[in-house]
């Protein structure tokens, strides 16, 4: 029995809440709301990436880049592309 069509919701709410707590535009008061201690090295996102999603950007790119790009990637193949 493939259940894949009644286990999204579950997927669902813990991709979006951590979608919440990693989105930039929030960065200035993660510690206040949180708890929680922002990347040394990065900074707020100037813009949404191409999968709209609003991850914080290396100061210097060549420093963070493929943090970035990684967790970009696995968020995506978490099952983002559902929505």
């Amino acid at each position: 029995m493939n259940n894949s069509g009644t286990a999204w919701p579950e997927r669902a709410m813990g991709l979006i809440d951590l979608l919440k707590t990693i989105d930039s535009r929030q960065r200035s008061s993660r510690f206040k709301d949180k708890g929680l201690i922002n990347q040394p090295g990065f900074k707020q996102a100037a813009k949404a990436d191409q999968y709209g999603l609003w991850i914080d950007e290396a100061e210097v790119p060549e420093a963070g880049g493929n943090r970035s790009q990684g967790l970009r990637a696995a968020l995506w193949n978490h099952g983002l592309q559902d929505f």
